[in-house]
C-alpha cells in the first residue's frame, strides 16, 4: 500500500509543478493545499459527508482513498491540480480532460497545524 501512496505522490508532484506553471495558479498556495490534505491521508472521512464514498478500500474511507482515486483519472490529455488558501480555509482543484473522458474535483477544507481537518471535507465530484 505504502507503494501505492509514494506513487501517488509522485505523480501527483508532477502534475502540481506542470499546474503551477500556468500564471493562474499560485505554486505556494497549491503546495499548502496539497501537502494539508496528503498530512491527513490516514484520516478517516465523515460519513455521510459530500466526500464520503467507495474508493476502492477496505473499510470506512479514508482521505488518502479519495485522493488516490481521483488522482488515477489523470493519464493522457489536459490535467490540473489548483490549490488555494485563504486564512485556515483551503481548496484543491483536480481536473482531467482526455477527449470525451472529462472529470473534476473539487475539495474545500479547514487546516489547522497545517493538515487538513477529514471532518471539514466539502467535495464536488463529477465521474
Amino acid at each position: 500500500m505504502k507503494r501505492g501512496w509514494i506513487a501517488a505522490f509522485v505523480l501527483v508532484v508532477s502534475l502540481a509543478q506542470a499546474a503551477l506553471a500556468k500564471k493562474a495558479a499560485d505554486p505556494l498556495e497549491t503546495q499548502a493545499a496539497w501537502r494539508a490534505l496528503f498530512a491527513a491521508s490516514e484520516d478517516p472521512i465523515k460519513p455521510g459527508s459530500s466526500c464520503d464514498g467507495a474508493y476502492g478500500q477496505e473499510g470506512p474511507p479514508r482521505v488518502g482513498d479519495l485522493l488516490a482515486m481521483r488522482l488515477s483519472f489523470l493519464y493522457h490529455g489536459k490535467n490540473s491540480i489548483v490549490g488555494k488558501c485563504r486564512g485556515q480555509t483551503c481548496s484543491l482543484s483536480i481536473r482531467h480532460a482526455y477527449d470525451e473522458d472529462v472529470s473534476s474535483t473539487d475539495i474545500r477544507f479547514q487546516v489547522r497545524d497545517s493538515k487538513a481537518l477529514a471532518e471539514t471535507l466539502e467535495c464536488v465530484m463529477s465521474p
